[in-house]
């Protein structure tokens, strides 16, 4: 009886081990959830602070405003996943679609399914090489370049042909306020995050 009785007792000690070990495991993922959520709607909440960043054929912020009605058809049709709901942390912006290119650049689609989409005509018809989402702005002190490092990551990504962005011979690229559509593929893809998209007026 007592070998069967330290037997109940090692397993009892080995769950309780286990247990222990799994809610704090549990916990450290919520921990590190809550985490990620905080630094997402502060992304957000700074992404919007001037002006956001709207879904192609959106027009001017108060046309839009007028014309959307939240119906969230345009998140829903984004293929590539990258238009957003706005969330209360925006405050007036909150429940409207917005881009956040520098975390998502938005793709062009052809046909442009999230204008197809939204029935209200928030979003009106546009041409792919006539959007202007925004322009992008490059931060030069945070450039790699600035620095000396060698990079090219943004030139190469810019879809634009001839491209938005140009080398510059002070060093850090330049970008053609005519040529770029604000897509975000540029600020997505630097490293040193020395790019944002600043909405267009």
């Amino acid at each position: 009886m007592a070998d069967a009785s330290r037997t109940v007792s090692r397993r009892g000690l080995l769950a309780h081990a286990l247990a222990t070990a799994a809610e704090r495991m549990a916990g450290a993922a919520q921990a590190a959830l809550d985490a990620v959520q905080q630094q997402a709607q502060e992304n957000m909440r700074r992404a919007v602070e001037a002006r956001p960043v709207l879904p192609p054929g959106a027009g001017s912020l108060a046309r839009f405003r007028q014309s959307c009605t939240r119906c969230d058809d345009c998140i829903r049709a984004c293929p590539p996943m990258v238009i957003r709901k706005a969330g209360p942390e925006t405050g007036e912006h909150s429940g409207y679609p917005l881009l956040l290119p520098d975390e998502g650049p938005c793709k062009l689609c052809d046909g442009f399914p999230c204008v197809a989409a939204c029935s209200p005509g928030a979003l009106s018809p546009v041409t792919r090489w006539l959007v202007r989402l925004g322009v992008a702005d490059v931060r030069t002190a945070d450039c790699l370049l600035s620095s000396g490092q060698p990079c090219d990551y943004c030139v190469r990504a810019c879809p634009e042909r001839p491209r938005a962005l140009a080398w510059s011979a002070a060093g850090p690229p330049e970008v053609s306020r005519e040529r770029c559509t604000g897509c975000g593929e540029c600020a997505w893809i630097c490293p040193a995050r020395a790019i944002r998209v600043v909405a267009g007026a």
